[in-house]
């Protein structure tokens, strides 16, 4: 019975997966983008599949959330913020049979169509040569490989681009359960999503100030859930020190790629978050692959930099730039060795590169978006 479910279950994810390629494909008109978008089908599950063959060994999160969810006896006990939130979403599925390789290719698609709105948002201004290259970012094989797994970073990664639509169709009354959603799977990382959004609602010429108070109270609720959640004693520099004291010990114990916090200064560690390892600093060759990445990433970011025209940037593009800015600040605070600094960029490069596209336009870029 529990082979029939998953076969029915992935004939089920191939054929949304073939539904949406065969619609994406007949709106692409040139070869380039067509065999882009092919290479990003077969690269992205590719991946998935390396990702699913490697976790059996080295996936201790994707395994323990499979795990935690198989010998848990109570739904409702596994409902909680964090890591045990993913365990509680797939213990249903778990307990009809559905198998830890079925929930990763599950789990890969709802990535997939992460992925696939970003590239809605960004078609209207593939325009030139340099958008589409700048497109291509998008394909870099990390941000495949972290968003692939039963994993945080997928949801998170998904709903993000979700909370992105809705932000560029200003369908605020959606945007509660996506942040809702977010901060039940990762609060700081919903504080600072609120606080941008708090933001870029100054910058709209009519808004219903309900929406800034709305705003204003979720970034005060979700602060204390985050306060809660990384259990700081108290809101004072000598807990803040104890708490990246306790981070920096456990990268000492657990990582092989540690970033001191106690020794290196907050600058570096923004640099080590952006663009580590950098070939000289690669210890194995998942690093020297992230190291050409960060060359590619280095590059194409000054680049987007010294040609960006921040005036050209629409309500979401600026969104996306101050979530990036502030996610980027937030995170190089507790980065700690450089496989976390490679899987957290998940949470802020993908807005970054679309805000990065955006703000290249030209004039005539945003007539015909428009």
């Amino acid at each position: 019975m529990a082979l029939m479910i998953n076969i029915a279950l992935l004939i089920v994810l191939a054929y949304f997966i073939w539904k949406k390629a065969n619609s994406i494909n007949k709106k692409l008109h040139e070869s380039v983008l067509k065999k882009s978008f092919l290479l990003f089908i077969v690269g992205h599950f590719l991946i998935a599949l390396f990702h699913w063959h490697w976790s059996l060994e080295h996936g201790k999160d994707a395994l323990n959330f499979f795990q935690k969810a198989l010998i848990s006896d109570s739904w409702l006990s596994l409902f909680g913020i964090g890591s045990t939130f993913v365990s509680f979403l797939i213990y249903p599925l778990v307990k009809v049979g559905i198998s830890y390789f079925t929930l990763f290719v599950l789990f890969s698609v709802i990535s997939f169509f992460g992925f696939v709105n970003y590239f809605k948002l960004l078609q209207p201004y593939v325009f030139s040569k340099q958008h589409k290259i700048m497109c291509l970012l998008f394909l870099l094989p990390s941000l495949h490989f972290w968003s692939v797994s039963i994993s945080k970073d997928c949801l998170v990664f998904f709903l993000m681009s979700i909370l992105l639509i809705e932000i560029k169709k200003r369908k605020y009354i959606v945007l509660p359960i996506v942040f809702v959603a977010i901060g039940l799977i990762r609060p700081h990382i919903v504080v600072m999503l609120l606080l941008a959004f708090v933001l870029i609602l100054f910058f709209e010429k009519k808004i219903d100030k309900k929406y800034i108070i709305i705003g204003i109270l979720g970034l005060i609720i979700g602060s204390f859930f985050m306060l809660k959640f990384i259990k700081l004693s108290a809101f004072s520099v000598d807990a803040i020190y104890q708490k990246l004291t306790e981070y920096n010990n456990y990268g000492l114990k657990y990582g092989n790629s540690h970033i001191d916090l106690l020794t290196t200064n907050y600058f570096e560690r923004v640099f080590a978050l952006l663009f580590r390892p950098l070939f000289i600093d690669a210890q194995t060759m998942f690093q020297y692959i992230v190291s050409i990445e960060n060359i590619i990433v280095l590059v194409a970011i000054a680049i987007a930099i010294w040609k960006i025209r921040l005036k050209t940037l629409s309500l979401e593009a600026k969104y996306a730039m101050i979530v990036s800015v502030l996610l980027l600040l937030l995170i190089s605070t507790y980065i700690y060795n450089l496989g976390l600094a490679s899987r957290m960029r998940l949470m802020f490069l993908p807005y970054l590169f679309y805000s990065l596209c955006v703000g290249l336009n030209r004039k005539e870029v945003n007539e015909k978006a428009s």
